[in-house]
């Protein structure tokens, strides 16, 4: 199968704008279908808790230091303020091609 159908590994380093109109560099890297499939129909209930952990989780598992590793941990994830994390699951969304979600 073509290698374009999978998650890549590549590092993407991306500008994300923060509600106070700050502008950010994070890296990032692509995030496997399970975590997707989690996140979205977590948003698709209405049970808070499954959905801030998996947007935790999706988070965690994307955004990454320049050299691959891991920047956060989920449960750090859990504790971004609300609107900085609505901002990088935004570019996450982007960056997988689901923009509008987050």
């Amino acid at each position: 199968m073509d290698d374009a159908l999978f998650v890549s590994d590549a590092i993407q380093s991306r500008p994300v704008t923060l509600a106070d109109g700050s502008v950010q560099n994070f890296h990032f890297r692509s995030a496997p279908a399970k975590l997707w499939r989690r996140y979205a129909l977590a948003d698709a209930k209405s049970d808070s808790d499954e959905f801030d952990n998996a947007a935790a989780a999706l988070i965690s598992a994307s955004l990454c230091e320049e050299d691959g590793s891991p920047a956060l941990t989920a449960e750090r994830a859990l504790t971004l303020k609300p609107l900085v994390s609505a901002a990088i699951l935004r570019e996450i969304n982007a960056l997988n091609g689901a923009a509008g979600k987050g």
